[in-house]
């Protein structure tokens, strides 16, 4: 999951609206969503073992201010940075 954070904040990630991905292995499952606009906004979220999640359109509900501290987090260094300006 991480690799694709790091792809995303190297080269950026551009498209109208944005997209959503479900990762998964036999060990965890993540929801990556990635955001348009050209500032390099992500962040993903760990699937729980008895979670469902329905991607169309994807989402992620609530992220938590200190997501980066989260084990069930990732996301790009200044999303709620983003967010609050």
């Amino acid at each position: 999951m991480a690799l694709i954070g790091e792809l995303i904040e190297r080269y950026g990630y551009a498209i109208y609206g944005g997209n959503t991905h479900l990762i998964a292995d036999s060990n965890e499952d993540w929801i990556v969503w990635e955001f348009a606009g050209g500032r390099r906004l992500w962040v993903a979220e760990r699937l729980g073992p008895n979670e469902v999640r329905v991607l169309y359109p994807g989402y992620i509900e609530e992220v938590p201010p200190d997501f980066r501290d989260h084990p069930d987090f990732m996301g790009a260094e200044n999303l709620i940075g983003f967010a609050v300006e």
